[in-house]
């Protein structure tokens, strides 16, 4: 195929700011990828452990066991794990290719590298990749319940995980909140919450819309109705006609 077929392929009518960074997101996993291949000390797991040590002190109470019993007990297992993730993540995106899967892979990895300490990058990637996960629900010509059920999923994951960080804040001085995953994940879950439900909203089936309509408007009826029935059984004023 020529490339310039392979590039309008590519591209699909995608608006500039989707294009730009589903590659750059996906670049910067397959940097990290490649980073990790090429080097020895990663499969040894010595990188793995060093990180998880550097950032002890900034990681989350409730994730704190998960790198004692999980990650720290299979080591060899997440050497692999996180490369194949990495990867997944940046050939879907760099590729235009089951590019949810990619999100996917990549808010996940986020997800845990955030919880571990890691702030930077990790914040400014899931809410890129947030992004265009909701950009691709909105684009569906047509909602069905499994979009529904995954913005239903994302809204909850957001929000319990802002609920579980909010006791382990350290600090509102607002130059160092940006080093606090705790702050962090209260921000994202916040922003999350609101841009799923506004989201859902939107992409909701236009019968279920008007069937929800027609079921208010059905219920305005009868209470109108029972209200003048009510009314139609008090005793009148001595003194009236009936």
């Amino acid at each position: 195929m020529p490339m310039k077929a392979l590039l309008r392929q590519r591209t699909g009518g995608l608006p500039g700011w989707v294009l730009l960074t589903q590659l750059f997101i996906g670049l910067g996993w397959l940097r990290a990828a490649t980073e990790k291949i090429i080097d020895p000390s990663w499969w040894q797991g010595a990188v793995i452990t060093e990180f998880l040590a550097e950032r002890q002190p900034t990681t989350l109470v409730w994730y704190q066991p998960f790198v004692d019993h999980v990650v720290l007990a299979q080591l060899t297992v997440f050497t692999m794990l996180v490369v194949a993730l990495q990867l997944v993540a940046g050939l879907t995106l760099v590729s235009g290719r089951f590019v949810g899967y990619g999100l996917f892979a990549g808010l996940v990895m986020n997800f845990h590298f955030l919880a571990a300490g890691a702030v930077n990058p990790s914040a400014f990637y899931i809410l890129s990749q947030g992004a265009l996960a909701l950009w691709m629900a909105e684009r569906a010509s047509f909602a069905g319940v499994h979009t529904l059920s995954y913005l239903r999923i994302g809204q909850a994951w957001t929000g319990i995980s802002a609920l579980i960080s909010l006791p382990f804040v350290r600090t509102l001085q607002p130059a160092n909140v940006i080093d606090d995953p705790a702050i962090m994940f209260l921000t994202i879950g916040a922003l999350g919450m609101i841009a799923c439900q506004q989201t859902y909203k939107r992409v909701q089936p236009a019968e279920w819309k008007l069937n929800r309509n027609s079921a208010g408007q059905n219920r305005f009826r009868a209470t109108v109705h029972s209200s003048l029935c009510a009314d139609r059984t008090l005793p009148l004023p001595q003194g009236t006609n009936q």
